[in-house]
């Protein structure tokens, strides 16, 4: 049976939220008030140089920047592969459907770029992330690319062996 959480919302404020609960803040309610939620997991999802030059507060270290962009990618793949998540958003926020396909840009973007061009420039910053969708939602990815519905343009290390275009990863 699910207990009541504690959430500590600031100033030393602490409220006791019962399963079900709405969470009813000035600016919304929890969750059903994101609208914006797309356009920032977009934002977040430039790789791991956005990092380096985001300047809100300072821009990240080098390593900063890997575990920022690690991180992102673990939430997602999460959410990607949480069966309420699928079942109950997929109609209410369509955003939150099918995120298994951002992991696909993981994985191309971390090994299909040579260090020599732009989208392989720091190509170390890329490493952990995928290996976090592998971990996570590798069956997702899997029946994502047994399904074979969407292509995706190839990097340059797939070209030099001969490929063209990705079906999937």
């Amino acid at each position: 049976m699910p207990s009541t959480k504690t959430l500590e919302v600031g100033g030393g404020e602490i409220w006791h939220v019962k399963p079900g609960q709405v969470i009813k803040f000035a600016e919304g309610i929890l969750w059903r008030d994101l609208p914006m939620f797309s356009w920032n997991l977009t934002e977040r999802f430039q790789g791991p140089k956005l990092y380096l030059f985001d300047t809100n507060p300072n821009p990240a270290t080098p390593l900063a920047a890997m575990t920022y962009w690690k991180n992102i990618n673990t939430f997602t793949a999460l959410v990607s592969v949480h069966p309420g998540v699928k079942k109950k958003t997929t109609q209410k926020a369509p955003v939150l459907a099918n995120m298994a396909q951002i992991g696909r840009s993981t994985l191309a973007r971390a090994l299909e770029h040579s260090p020599g061009t732009r989208l392989g420039k720091n190509s170390e910053l890329h490493a952990p992330a995928p290996a976090q969708w592998l971990r996570i939602a590798g069956d997702a990815l899997e029946k994502l690319c047994a399904e074979a519905k969407e292509r995706m343009p190839a990097g340059d290390f797939w070209r030099v062996g001969g490929g063209s275009e990705i079906l999937c990863w």
